[in-house]
């Protein structure tokens, strides 16, 4: 055994001499050493070729025995990230690296071998670079599988680091290969601009903190409905990276901002809304002040007619009368308590959103006074949808109001000009 492969050897290094000794009688002088470098690259080149597709081909056959997706997401999403081909790259050139001494012997120009040697080199750390980025690509993907969108944000948080730190060390690597150098020699040299780099990647270390944040908090998701008033967002959460996140307006519109804003900036997530099919309605209607009233005899029976506040407004008299049998000028009808139009507009109003099917049962629902401005007096409508379509929230919001506006003259309430929605 032993013999054949000196034999083997010895077969080689003539193959090896003989193409030297051409190579050198039909290149100009000076120029051999770059044809024999061209040379040997491309006869590499095609070994590397050749059993790179073997290696190809016995991984992608043993992974056809775990096709099923759902038994094997693992093996699944390493296939689709292509990481095997990386192996069989890495594979194949240190096939390449291990035969190319005793194919090309360093005895002939060692220039050139010392050039191939760096190659093969370079080559192999650039394959590692892209199996590290395919390997990250698989845990993402693994995890898009399983939608779980809280370990996806954090594992992009991580990826996108490692991803710019891989850059840098493999970089500095590279470049001890091309070169010839120690990386100490490099790495030393960082020092003095140590401070350079840290405000070269101050995002990137923002946006590594707020994505593990975010995804430990289980605050925000990819999908979830926000509100951002600082820039006047409000859309859907297509995307969140390192440095930005992305937000799809629901006028199409993309908008894009620092993701340590997630962070910093006060962001209103309203996707419990929409998985609850509820929205709130927070709305006030402004009356004037003067339009206010004591409700007369002749008042209170035409507001009786109203069904809702019919059997209020019968309660309330009886207790007034009560009272005003005890009062010493109770022809005064100021003295005592007194039905006012406001206070009844108020609590029809209360009456007339817990009756409407489109408001949802369990939530709050409140008829209330706010503190009364130049334009008037707020009467605020707070109550949830039963429907958090945006669509169909805005007709069942406008439904109210339309018929509060329009019911307020029967009580000869006016109305200000003037609306504030919050």
């Amino acid at each position: 055994m032993k013999d054949e492969i000196q034999d083997t050897k010895n077969f080689l290094q003539e193959i090896s001499d003989q193409l030297y000794l051409y190579i050198s009688q039909v290149t100009p002088a000076g120029l051999d050493w770059v044809v024999h470098i061209i040379v040997k690259l491309g006869l590499l080149c095609a070994v590397f070729l050749i059993v790179d597709f073997i290696f190809k081909f016995i991984i992608n056959f043993i992974f056809r025995f775990f096709r099923n997706d759902d038994k094997f997401p693992v093996i699944r999403s390493i296939y689709q990230s292509k990481i095997t081909n990386s192996v069989a790259h890495f594979s194949a050139l240190l096939v390449v690296g291990a035969i190319h001494p005793s194919i090309f012997p360093a005895t002939a120009l060692p220039k050139t071998t010392t050039f191939i040697n760096r190659a093969v080199n370079l080559g192999l750390v650039l394959i590692l670079a892209g199996m590290l980025y395919r390997s990250l690509t698989a845990f993402r993907n693994y995890f898009t599988i399983k939608q779980d969108f809280y370990k996806i944000m954090a594992l992009n948080a991580i990826s996108e680091t490692v991803k710019i730190l891989g850059i840098f060390i493999f970089s500095v690597v590279g470049i001890c290969v091309i070169f010839g150098i120690k990386g100490t020699t490099i790495v030393g040299s960082l020092g003095a601009i140590t401070a350079v780099l840290v405000l070269v990647f101050r995002d990137t270390i923002l946006g590594f903190v707020t994505g593990i944040h975010v995804a430990t908090s289980k605050n925000l998701k990819v999908g979830d409905w926000v509100s951002i008033p600082k820039y006047s967002i409000e859309g859907n959460i297509t995307d969140i990276s390192l440095l930005t996140t992305k937000i799809t307006n629901f006028d199409k519109t993309v908008s894009t901002i620092p993701t340590y804003d997630l962070l910093t900036t006060e962001i209103k997530n309203l996707q419990v809304m929409s998985e609850s099919n509820t929205r709130r309605i927070k709305k006030s209607i402004y009356f004037n002040i003067n339009s206010f009233k004591f409700l007369t005899e002749e008042d209170i029976s035409r507001l009786k007619e109203i069904n809702l506040i019919s059997d209020y407004l019968d309660e309330k008299t009886q207790e007034i009368r009560k009272e005003k049998e005890s009062l010493r000028h109770n022809d005064k009808t100021i003295n005592g308590r007194q039905l006012t139009n406001i206070g009844v507009f108020r609590y029809y109003a209360q009456k007339y959103i817990e009756n409407d099917p489109d408001i949802d049962k369990n939530g709050a629902k409140m008829v209330r006074q706010l503190e009364i401005t130049p334009q008037g007096l707020p009467l605020e409508v707070y109550c949830f949808a039963n429907d958090s379509k945006w669509e169909h929230f805005e007709q069942i919001q406008a439904d109210i109001f339309d018929h509060l506006l329009v019911a307020s003259k029967e009580f000869d309430l006016q109305v200000m000009q003037v609306s504030v929605k919050v």
